[in-house]
């Protein structure tokens, strides 16, 4: 008897406000490569920015632009798990993003 194939993980990072050139969600920093690490040899890592101004507008942007990054994703496979790791206004945008039906059914956690 075989046993069942692992969980897999693809982690996307979406910065905060006035964040978009700054290091969260970057590879090789610590906070990350320590995700990555917990999530094993098989995890994917992507990062989605927007423009990370203070306004509802620049979100509203933001989540419209995340549905679309979304929809250019590769289908995800079978056992994999899909997380938002998201920071202050980074939650905002993407819980925008999840008023889409099929932005919000491709995500597995949102933290």
């Amino acid at each position: 008897m075989t046993s069942p194939a692992p969980t897999s993980f693809e982690l996307i990072f979406v910065h905060g406000t006035w964040a978009r050139d700054g290091t969260y969600g970057q590879r090789d920093t610590f906070f990350v490569e320590k995700l990555m690490e917990f999530a094993g040899e098989a995890a994917c890592y992507r990062r989605f920015t927007w423009s990370g101004r203070n306004t509802v507008s620049a979100r509203e942007r933001g989540a419209k632009e995340f549905t679309e990054f979304v929809a250019k994703l590769p289908p995800k496979p079978p056992k994999t798990k899909r997380i938002a790791l998201c920071h202050s206004h980074g939650g905002s945008v993407v819980l925008m993003a999840f008023l889409d039906e099929a932005t919000s059914s491709s995500f597995d956690l949102l933290s």
